[in-house]
């Protein structure tokens, strides 16, 4: 694919992470046939339809992994605080590094096939062991319970793992929570890890930015009457909303670790990531942003896209893959 010689020009890029700098990367805005019919497919499914009922387990939800993963890969499971933490690591090679994984869901819904296609996939193309818990969900828990949590998985895994190889990383509300986690890390006295990967994250839940019902528009997935009811269930009260642990974007970004982002075009929570991005470069924090003027939310979990390879490919070079 000749978009491959440039990858590799974008992975060179990477080396200025050394250097405490930022990096930009546009995808080219012409969208692969693929795409055009994941988008016509989500229209004749009413994808975007108001889902009024909150239920974190349904037909397209996977709260285990599927039986293959158990086939191709070493995976254990874990009690903490009475929820699953899985851990999917190579049958064939140790590369010494961890990926703590928070999945998406508006915090109502738990780990989808895409998830593990995806976590398997990081195991199986870099070596690392993947972390993933299964954290707790709304309507019977919030952030309140959700950040002592991830923040004692962190502990554990810190007792077994040096920071410097561990990566945080996770999409859509699982991004959030994981610069929640960041944050509550600093504050804890804990070590940041080696990198933070955000994939379309949802960043302020809020969700006052007005650029948000310009991009509506051209958002096919993401519901705003169904997102904001998720987040205020979240939050629990609207006066938590701008609570850093909640919404990272109004937390101070000072001693984080470096980070990435991903996101498209044709999803809501792109207004907000370029708010963060601004955040970054007013409070002189790396950030590499990566955007896809095409393409939805979550793009980068779909496996059969173009875009969504050449995605990973870069993921890769983050995680240091080709190093």
């Amino acid at each position: 694919m000749k978009t491959d010689y440039f990858f590799v020009f974008i992975f060179l890029l990477g080396a200025i992470f050394a250097d405490g700098q930022s990096m930009q990367y546009n995808h080219p805005k012409k969208a692969s046939i693929q795409n055009s019919f994941l988008l016509l497919a989500f229209k004749m499914a009413g994808v975007k339809k108001d889902k009024k009922s909150v239920d974190g387990h349904n037909i397209m939800t996977r709260e285990a992994p599927m039986k293959k993963l158990y086939r191709r890969h070493i995976v254990e499971k874990t009690i903490q605080s009475k929820q699953a933490v899985y851990s999917i690591r190579s049958k064939k090679e140790d590369r010494g590094l961890t990926i703590l994984y928070l999945h998406g869901g508006a915090y109502t819904a738990d780990f989808l096939k895409q998830h593990w296609q995806f976590m398997s996939k990081l195991v199986r193309e870099t070596a690392c062991n993947v972390v993933a818990p299964d954290y707790p969900l709304t309507p019977q828990h919030s952030w309140k319970d959700n950040i002592p949590f991830v923040l004692e998985t962190y502990r554990i895994l810190l007792k077994v793992t040096p920071a410097d190889s561990i990566l945080f990383m996770g999409d859509s509300a699982g991004s959030g929570l994981i610069m929640a986690l960041a944050l509550a890390a600093r504050d804890a006295g804990l070590p940041q890890p080696r990198h933070i990967v955000m994939l379309a994250p949802w960043l302020d839940l809020e969700m006052k930015n007005p650029e948000i019902d310009k991009l509506e528009k051209r958002d096919p997935m993401l519901n705003l009457p169904s997102v904001k009811r998720s987040a205020l269930l979240y939050a629990t009260d609207s006066s938590n909303l701008r609570e850093p642990y909640v919404s990272p974007m109004f937390g101070t970004l000072q001693s984080l670790a470096p980070m990435s982002l991903f996101v498209g075009g044709r999803d809501v929570l792109q207004a907000d990531s370029n708010v963060f991005q601004q955040k970054c470069s007013r409070e002189n924090v790396p950030l590499n942003y990566y955007f896809y003027p095409k393409m939805v939310h979550v793009w980068m979990l779909v496996p059969f896209l173009p875009e969504s390879k050449f995605a990973f490919k870069q993921i890769l070079a983050i995680i240091g893959h080709e190093s």
